[in-house]
């Protein structure tokens, strides 16, 4: 029977006819502009059908198979291929294989249930940490919030991820003192000094050191270019960091030693470091004091900035910071202010903050 409805303002009509199709009822409609047109197309649907004298079959009306856990799972992680880091993207991927871990590929999407989700996040929990669970917690319900905007016959029911977090003990980051870092330094050959200043100089992140290629340093103006993804969406985006002149020299250097390599830091074999989760923690035990780790060092930058009367907006700009509370959007080079970083790291004198022009953003 048609009805009458309101969308964005607009009256329309919508024209419905139910059947039974291989014992299940199925439902057919078509929105009308007028109740005229709505119940003219009702009548020709069931003169068809008293015609036909059969029963409708799925060839004419389509029947949404609802979605199995296999193919909400597939489907999800193959969306995400390319718009999350690979880290991220393993680390949903894992999340999904633990909660369907001894559960059969066509269980359907509508079996999962809030307590099913809260007793294999429990399991998660037991076997690992709070932390861990709520992990997976994390990605499960963005998986399942895709499904609902994206696959078709998902069921109607609300998300049975929407669990409240578990309580875990937070640990506090260990950020090492410039003086730790210094003594590992001086234990350092020269090409991995020269990637511990960089991390150290930069604030970049371990990935985007890795990730760093000749072209992306420009000498002449005394700047590197970092490439990030840790956007939302998996969006890659550039931003430009001022280079010490400790650095800039210790660069030149490396250059002139394997600068026929397109990355700037590699392997014996000349290939770009994939990781290096040892690296830290021997030059540390070599250096005497305590292990510290990539991140740390990021941290450090940060509070070593601070510790010298930087303005916040600033150290968020060299360090590639965006507020959670903005829209996403491409930052290509520092603006307004940059520091006089030459001064803070070499502790020789008050730092400035130094005004410069602005460019026009790189079309790169």
């Amino acid at each position: 029977m048609a009805y009458k409805r309101i969308r964005k303002g607009k009256v329309q009509w919508l024209a419905e006819v139910r059947v039974m199709v291989q014992g299940r009822m199925v439902r057919k409609t078509k929105i009308c502009s007028s109740k005229t047109e709505a119940l003219k197309w009702e009548l020709e649907i069931k003169e068809n059908l008293q015609k036909q004298n059969t029963r409708m079959t799925n060839s004419e009306f389509s029947v949404e198979q609802e979605p199995t856990c296999a193919k909400w799972a597939t489907a999800y992680l193959e969306f995400c291929q390319d718009r999350v880091t690979p880290r991220v993207w393993q680390e949903k991927k894992d999340a999904l294989e633990r909660f369907f871990k001894g559960s059969s590929p066509d269980m359907l999407v509508k079996e999962i249930t809030s307590e099913l989700a809260m007793n294999k996040l429990k399991k998660r929990r037991q076997e690992t940490t709070g932390y861990q669970a709520n992990k997976d917690l994390v990605h499960l319900k963005a998986a399942w919030n895709w499904g609902q905007k994206y696959l078709s016959g998902w069921p109607q029911v609300p998300n049975p991820f929407n669990l409240p977090k578990f309580p875990y003990k937070k640990w506090t980051k260990y950020v090492p003192p410039i003086e730790d870092v210094e003594k590992v330094l001086d234990v350092m050959r020269p090409r991995d000094k020269t990637m511990l200043l960089f991390l150290l100089h930069t604030g970049a992140r371990k990935n985007e050191v890795f990730n760093l290629k000749w072209k992306d340093v420009d000498f002449a103006n005394n700047q590197v270019w970092l490439t990030t993804r840790k956007r939302r969406g998996g969006m890659e985006e550039r931003d430009t960091v001022p280079l010490t002149s400790e650095l800039r020299q210790a660069l030149l250097n490396l250059r002139a030693e394997s600068g026929q390599y397109e990355h700037v830091f590699v392997t014996k074999e000349g290939k770009p470091y994939k990781d290096r989760s040892a690296w830290l923690p021997r030059a540390c035990k070599k250096a005497g004091v305590k292990t510290f780790r990539f991140h740390a060092i990021r941290h450090l930058t940060a509070s070593w900035l601070d510790a010298h009367n930087v303005p916040l907006t600033t150290i968020q700009r060299i360090l590639r910071h965006r507020n959670p509370h903005t829209t996403a959007r491409y930052l290509h080079e520092l603006r307004g202010v940059q520091v006089d970083l030459d001064a803070i790291f070499s502790r020789k004198k008050p730092a400035k903050i130094l005004e410069f022009k602005k460019e026009k953003a790189s079309n790169e």
